[in-house]
């Protein structure tokens, strides 16, 4: 079985768009820290990509979640966190590549 796999997006487009977010993070965190929080293991690659064009001070926590089946309409997720981090007080960036978006809370 030789199946071919076509990328939806070219690299050089994907490159684009980080950098126009890592771009946006930059203008708009400005002389402030972020505290990004990751979701393992989805969103490694793309995070260390984007981080390597913030050039604001970040702090990074990472946070595995699993998904089980309940029943056929429900899902329990467990998550697993061991840190002392606190959302409190920052500028938190969330990296979730399970469904591929950023979120921010303020």
């Amino acid at each position: 079985m030789n199946e071919t796999i076509t990328p939806l997006f070219k690299e050089e487009e994907i490159a684009a768009k980080v950098s126009q977010l890592a771009d946006k993070i930059n203008a708009d965190y400005k002389g402030k820290q972020i505290s990004v929080l990751a979701i393992l293991k989805g969103s490694v690659f793309f995070l260390a990509d984007l981080l390597r064009r913030i050039n604001v001070p970040v702090t990074i926590n990472f946070v595995e979640l699993r998904s089980n089946k309940v029943t056929e309409s429900m899902r329990e997720v467990k998550v697993r966190f061991e840190s002392d981090f606190s959302m409190e007080q920052k500028n938190v960036l969330i990296d979730e590549g399970l469904c591929n978006s950023i979120l921010f809370i303020k």
